[in-house]
């Protein structure tokens, strides 16, 4: 039998145990995507247990996304996390305002949360992170979020950097900090969603810049700054969404020469960043004139509700802190705690890379 469960190191009822060792597998790499399963008698027989305790495992995990079932062929581990259609409690709708990567099935969420959570539970307790905190983050989580950062960008240190909940968050009161109603603010010709709805709350007018194929222009954004007097320049130039255009080394230079002559600003969402490591933000080139927005959506996963701001100075911090605690407060405490502890335990690290692999080249 290619695949048999160690269910001695799970707790709960065998069915679970069956699912846990199933996702911990995957995790591990013992079991690979694609790989055929054993059949519900053959499994039960090798494990001792009734064939309907393997039909309710086997029903779980596919539940969680583990395993899809091909009729004639038999079961199998999943390519990804996905659902199923039938066992989402709503209709399926269709939207394509998001560029988000499929959550490969080695990434295994379920066990890390639960792993993560006992840990934090262990280590502090739970009641700690259910009062109001400092918004923006503590001394040690902006030095951990400092530390993630400076992969990608050198300069990044904890005074310039405050905890939001999510890079929307961060778009939002960026804008809010720079502009007033009726200012300009230049985007790429196609653009995020986010920041349309942000900019018509805001009475921002957001102005297109012309791109081709490696993205926005430096010519046509130069014309524009120079025309138009933007308060700010907001780009997505790793995986544009929703182009998916990645800008080169080259062009990042160019367009952070044209910012820094216009005397503009650049909002940076670097939310794909992650999962082009290589390629540095254009923040790298022009940090005292860019608030970079860092997520965990895209290379972790889009519930995970925390985001990275670096400001360019401790002044913008200071008054991006206060944005904050003006329209949010501050980031959801046990979120926060949970992506620091993945962070220093290198979780965050192995997630982002399942996530990197698990996208077409």
């Amino acid at each position: 039998m290619d695949w048999l469960p160690t269910l001695s190191e799970w707790q709960g009822p065998i069915f679970l145990r069956i699912v846990d060792a199933l996702a911990g597998d995957v995790a591990s790499g013992k079991l690979v995507r694609g790989q055929r399963l054993p059949t519900h008698r053959a499994l039960a027989t090798a494990l001792n247990v009734d064939v309907t305790t393997v039909t309710r495992a086997y029903g779980e995990a596919r539940r969680r996304g583990l395993l899809e079932a091909r009729v004639g062929q038999g079961t199998f581990v999943s390519e990804t996390t996905a659902r199923a259609s039938l066992d989402l409690p709503a209709q399926v709708k269709i939207d394509l305002s998001m560029n988000i990567p499929p959550q490969p099935v080695e990434a295994n969420l379920d066990l890390r949360i639960a792993q993560g959570l006992a840990s934090i539970r262990r280590e502090a307790g739970f009641s700690a992170f259910l009062n109001y905190l400092k918004p923006g983050g503590s001394d040690d989580e902006r030095e951990v979020a400092a530390a993630w950062l400076r992969r990608r960008v050198s300069e990044a240190d904890a005074e310039r950097i405050v905890i939001y909940p999510g890079s929307q968050a961060i778009i939002f009161n960026t804008l809010l900090a720079l502009t007033s109603p009726g200012d300009v603010v230049l985007t790429e010709a196609l653009t995020f969603p986010g920041i349309k709805a942000a900019a018509a709350k805001l009475g921002v007018r957001l102005i297109g810049v012309a791109m081709d194929g490696e993205g926005v222009r430096p010519d046509a954004l130069k014309d524009a700054c120079r025309v138009h007097k933007p308060k700010a320049v907001y780009l997505v130039p790793t995986q544009h969404n929703p182009t998916t255009v990645t800008i080169g080394p080259a062009r990042r230079k160019a367009i952070a020469e044209v910012v820094r002559k216009s005397g503009s600003l650049l909002i940076e969402d670097d939310t794909y960043g992650p999962l082009e490591a290589p390629v540095a933000p254009i923040a790298s080139l022009i940090p005292e004139r860019t608030y970079l927005a860092a997520s965990f959506s895209q290379c972790v996963a889009p519930g995970l509700r925390v985001a990275y701001l670096l400001a360019p100075d401790a002044a913008a911090e200071q008054i991006m802190r206060s944005a904050l605690q003006a329209t949010t407060q501050m980031p959801p405490p046990l979120m926060v705690a949970l992506l620091t502890h993945w962070i220093r335990s290198g979780i965050a690290d192995e997630l982002s890379s399942a996530k990197r692999l698990g996208i077409p080249a």
